[in-house]
């Protein structure tokens, strides 16, 4: 007698550890977390990431929590700013769903980007111009494909900003991950037995799926190496003016090129830092003007850059543009290539 095998169905559950941020502890400058690991690096103060209203500069521009006390301020600082949250949650099976709420404050002096990442794959990305968030905003993604057992869920933003001033300011409050826990082993129905693996008549057994491979990037380049910047912001999909960046994948792949602008430096030991009295030994150094995000298929592709990011335009100079593919198998090396933008 054939078997009849069946498979309770498992209901979802929240995976996040204090989504909301209110079991911190706040004092008049700093927020902790025992769940919520805080990543930051300033050129001048952070705020953030974890915040409070009575914390110092949590909530200059506005910013406040969607639901009270408490919220996260990504990306965010006096002066170019760098930070991250992070926890790791078990996601056992799916269908599984990342959300949480998204503010957006544009300073209008700094440009920056802001990614959602789980186990390094980007999941969720927005610059400081993007629309549809001035005010809290829901965003939910489908992770399903990303679960499987315990992963890292990261929240990180950077504004850069010439000189002293407030950045951008990317506000989360309410995440959330709901997933079910992973399906129990097939159980026969009462009064059958289990057949043998490839034993029904007339039915081989399944051969495993092959595991995805991680992509590799060849041939990254742009073209022309000179351009003047376009009149509009960088497209998805087709050149206004400027140039494009080809490069071919291995493999499908989520693709971020940061863009770099070349600037001389004087060397501070191993470092290289702004030309200032008394250092004398000349170096090359690299500021951060932005990060283009595109999803990348299996074999030739092309993103089109019009020599903006958002509608933030590059100045003019040299830059180096670096180019890496995340997919769930992990990122690819990084390849580099230059360009130099001009005067229109």
């Amino acid at each position: 007698m054939s078997a009849a095998l069946f498979a309770q169905s498992a209901a979802a559950a929240e995976r996040v550890q204090d989504g909301g941020f209110d079991a911190a502890t706040c004092n008049s400058s700093d927020c902790t977390s025992l769940v919520w690991a805080e990543v930051s690096s300033s050129l001048g103060v952070v705020i953030g990431p974890i915040c409070s209203a009575g914390t110092t500069n949590c909530s200059t521009n506005g910013s406040a929590p969607f639901t009270p006390p408490h919220w996260a301020r990504i990306g965010t600082g006096i002066n170019s700013t760098t930070s991250a949250i992070q926890q790791t949650v078990q996601i056992p099976a799916g269908p599984a769903r990342l959300a949480f709420n998204l503010r957006i404050f544009n300073s209008g002096v700094a440009s920056g980007s802001f990614t959602v990442k789980v186990d390094g794959t980007p999941v969720f990305s927005a610059t400081d111009t993007t629309p549809g968030y001035v005010i809290y905003t829901p965003v939910a993604v489908d992770v399903s494909g990303l679960a499987g057992g315990p992963r890292v869920i990261r929240f990180e933003g950077t504004s850069t900003v010439g000189g002293t001033a407030f950045t951008d300011s990317w506000d989360v409050d309410g995440v959330s991950v709901d997933a079910p826990d992973a399906p129990p082993p097939l159980v026969p129905a009462a009064g059958t037995s289990t057949p043998a693996a490839g034993s029904a008549p007339g039915v081989p057994a399944a051969p495993p799926e092959p595991p995805l491979a991680r992509a590799a990037v060849s041939g990254f380049d742009f073209s022309p190496d000179v351009i003047a910047v376009g009149s509009e912001p960088t497209p998805l999909s087709a050149v206004s003016k400027g140039g494009s960046f080809s490069y071919t994948l291995s493999a499908p792949a989520t693709v971020e090129i940061k863009l770099e602008r070349k600037l001389v430096g004087r060397r501070k030991g191993r470092r290289c830092v702004k030309p200032k009295q008394g250092l004398k030994r000349k170096c090359t150094r690299y500021q951060l003007k932005g990060t283009l995000t595109r999803s990348g298929n299996a074999g030739q592709n092309t993103t089109p850059f019009s020599g903006r990011v958002g509608s933030r335009a590059l100045p003019p100079g040299s830059y180096r543009a670096t180019i890496t593919a995340t997919n769930t198998a992990g990122v690819s090396s990084a390849q580099t290539t230059s360009f130099r933008v001009v005067r229109a």
